[in-house]
């Protein structure tokens, strides 16, 4: 009697810690997906609650549905993507990365070429591209940035050209209001020389005099 007695209230007291994790959901397995493609492996996590909104006819929403992720201009149709995304390359290098809220876009996103390479950093709001962004040739020398808001580019972009120079152009929403050609930065390099060039090499002569 005393050995079930004791088995008894044992029982009573690991029965609510077994019942208290039970309730207790594991995050990482309900939220986190994985897509495989040929050319990449995507990791990612989606929203499982519905969520209580409305989708905006501007916005371009990602979803995930029956194992792919896709993507809408206005709705979706399946679990929206909420969280951390980065996709690899067949070699496991990385590809894309950044976070989505709510199916949109929002924070720092990165890309990088199969060589491992930078080549594009843009800022997201909210789903729209209204900050800078860099782009990179696989060398990792700047090819352009501006900025864009609602897909079109406003304020000054800079494209950089072969043999150090620039172009600047100026927009505004999404027209080109003025451009500049080829702003030289050698030009820079060689009045600096020629003011301070001199002068440089006079100081040096004059401080060898000095110590002989």
């Amino acid at each position: 009697m005393k050995k079930v007695f004791y088995l008894f209230i044992f029982s009573l007291f690991l029965l609510p810690g077994i019942t208290f994790a039970q309730r207790i959901p594991n995050l990482d397995l309900t939220n986190k997906v994985v897509v495989n493609k040929v050319d990449e492996t995507i990791y990612t996590h989606v929203n499982n609650d519905k969520p209580s909104f409305t989708p905006k006819i501007s916005n371009t929403y990602y979803w995930f549905s029956a194992g792919q992720i896709k993507s809408t201009q206005g709705g979706y149709s399946g679990k929206l993507l909420n969280g951390g995304y980065e996709s690899f390359y067949p070699d496991k290098t990385l590809k894309e990365k950044g976070a989505f809220k709510n199916g949109l876009k929002d924070g720092e996103w990165r890309k990088w070429y199969s060589s491992g390479n930078l080549q594009e950093i843009k800022y997201w709001s909210k789903g729209k591209d209204e900050e800078r962004f860099i782009t990179l040739d696989e060398q990792g020398r700047k090819l352009k940035e501006g900025r864009m808001k609602n897909k079109l580019f406003y304020g000054k972009a800079y494209e950089y050209l072969p043999n150090d120079s620039v172009s600047v152009t100026k927009y505004q929403k999404g027209e080109v209001v003025r451009k500049k050609e080829s702003l030289m930065k050698n030009k820079f390099k060689y009045y600096y020389k020629r003011l301070f060039g001199k002068k440089e090499s006079t100081k040096v002569s004059n401080a060898s005099t000095q110590l002989n």
